[in-house]
């Protein structure tokens, strides 16, 4: 779906400009169906903004949708394709954020030469939960992501949905090696081991006097947790 755009014959190259013309469309889509909300009824392909409302649900778009993208394979992180790296770098992109694909019950981060993918959804975290309206799915799951305005540099901090395991990490310029990066950047989370599991997260209040990491390996919808210490990380083969 990179640098595609509904109705549009080949490839916007520069991702900004590429973000440009998807909001245009955006607009022209909504201001179509503002104008005559009535036309062409309910009927599929006629009706007013039908490109707008295919591109918001899966398959829509034959595919190609930044709504409904995903970056795993069967539920497992996946390291990010070379051409999607490529396109990322030369508009200048470091860091992309995106939402509707559920895992686990705090953020997800890939971190792949240079580039960082966030995902926040946890609407899967605790499947079964009920609250007070209803079945949500969701648990204490919290999570919140603070981007500066250059979006290098990422603070995120949060609680699992068990309501008490709290994790908080700052991630900084993935562009830039670890040795120019600053002393609060996490240096872990969003890099894959050798073995295929992901680190995912930085716990904080765990009782121990070193920092523990959550990592996790996922399929499908399920995530098998495991848990490291700075100290085990700093010895351990990673994915490059």
């Amino acid at each position: 779906n990179v640098g595609t755009v509904p109705r549009q014959t080949g490839r916007v190259e520069n991702a900004r400009e590429w973000v440009s013309q998807l909001n245009m469309w955006y607009n022209e889509q909504l201001d179509s169906y503002c104008a005559d909300p009535h036309s062409g009824g309910q009927e599929r392909g006629i009706r007013a903004a039908d490109a707008l409302m295919d591109y918001g649900v899966p398959g829509g778009n034959d595919g190609r949708t930044v709504v409904y993208c995903s970056f795993l394979q069967d539920g497992n992180s996946a390291q990010l394709s070379e051409p999607l790296i490529d396109y990322l770098k030369k508009s200048e992109v470091t860091s992309v954020a995106c939402g509707h694909v559920p895992h686990g019950d705090c953020p997800n981060v890939i971190v792949s030469q240079g580039v960082r993918v966030l995902t926040a959804d946890t609407s899967y975290s605790c499947m079964g939960h009920v609250s007070s309206w209803g079945k949500d799915n969701r648990g204490a799951a919290a999570a919140a992501i603070s981007f500066n305005p250059s979006g290098t540099h990422v603070d995120v901090n949060g609680v699992l949905a068990d309501g008490c395991t709290e994790y908080c990490y700052s991630l900084c310029d993935p562009s830039l090696p670890a040795t120019e990066q600053g002393a609060d950047c996490d240096q872990y989370v969003g890099k894959q081991l050798a073995d295929g599991r992901w680190v995912k997260a930085k716990l904080v209040n765990t009782g121990s006097n070193e920092s523990q990491y959550l990592l996790v390996v996922g399929k499908g919808f399920v995530l098998t947790p495991s848990y490291a210490s700075a100290e085990e990380l700093s010895k351990s083969v990673w994915v490059e």
